[in-house]
C-alpha cells in the first residue's frame, strides 16, 4: 500500500466541493484560484489509486521530528517554520498571469499528477 500525507484541515471539504478536476478556476473559501493547478492530497490520492489500481493510505507527517532536529539542523527549523503553508489552504491570484498570458491552456491535471510517478508506473 502506497502512503502519502498529511491532509490539511480543509482538504476533505475542498475535495467534496471540487471533484471535477477541470482546468477551469475553482472556488475555495469563496475565491477563484489560478494560475496553474490546485489540488488536495485527497484528489491526488484518488487519481493515483485509479491509475495504480490499489489503495493508497494517507498518513500524517511527523512534524515533531523537525522540532527535535531544529537545534542541530538549520533546514529543520526553516521547514518547521513553513508548516503553516501545508496546514492552510492558499492560492495565488492569477490576475497578472491571465493578463500576460491570456491564451495559456494548462496541462490536464491528471497528466500533471501522474508525471511525478517513476517511468515504470507512468501511463503509456
Amino acid at each position: 500500500m502506497l502512503q502519502i500525507g498529511p491532509v490539511h484541515p480543509l482538504a476533505v471539504e475542498a475535495h467534496s466541493q471540487n471533484s471535477s478536476m477541470s482546468p477551469e478556476p475553482r472556488q475555495i473559501q469563496g475565491q477563484y484560484c489560478r494560475p496553474g493547478h490546485s489540488f488536495t492530497v485527497l484528489e491526488l490520492r484518488d487519481v493515483l489509486q485509479d491509475h495504480l489500481g490499489r489503495d493508497i493510505k494517507i498518513i500524517g507527517f511527523p512534524w515533531w521530528v523537525f522540532t527535535l532536529l531544529s537545534p542541530f539542523w538549520e533546514l529543520a527549523r526553516e521547514l518547521k517554520e513553513m508548516q503553516y503553508l501545508w496546514n492552510t489552504a492558499h492560492q495565488l491570484s492569477g490576475d497578472k498571469f491571465n493578463r500576460l498570458l491570456p491564451d495559456f491552456v494548462p496541462t490536464d491535471l491528471r497528466r500533471v499528477m501522474l508525471a511525478a510517478l517513476p517511468d515504470e508506473m507512468r501511463p503509456k
